[in-house]
């Protein structure tokens, strides 16, 4: 029991996770974590990502999107980490649900790719 203890004081992102999720019905935020987990990152993609692409063109466009998906997989990591109970007992044996990694990366191809589609031609 200590160890428990111990383990919510060093960790209540996790723990909030865990007690949203192991809700009975009709309180079980499954499905509700998942999604604000992928708004998370549409948002920030939208708010800080693509703002700092807009206005770049050829090489310094290329850095600026090295250093955005650089800055975009740490905060994935980090992320999943408060998530982690969410991806082993709500997303694994889901009917093709994907990953959150996969669900954050194949958000950032599109989002970028669709806004920057354009200039590229």
């Amino acid at each position: 029991m200590i160890i428990v203890n111990i383990w919510r004081a060093v960790h209540p992102p996790q723990m909030n996770v865990y007690n949203m999720y192991v809700q009975e019905d009709p309180h079980e935020y499954g499905i509700l974590l998942y999604e604000n987990y992928k708004n998370t990152f549409e948002d920030y993609i939208g708010l800080t990502v693509l703002p700092s692409l807009r206005e770049k063109k050829d090489e310094l466009l290329l850095k600026e999107l090295l250093e955005q998906w650089s800055n975009y997989k740490i905060m994935n990591k980090y992320m999943f980490k408060f998530f982690s109970y969410l991806e082993r007992h709500y997303i694994c044996g889901r009917n093709g649900r994907p990953t959150l990694e996969l669900k954050t990366f194949l958000s950032f191809y599109s989002l970028v790719y669709d806004e920057m589609h354009g200039d590229s031609n």
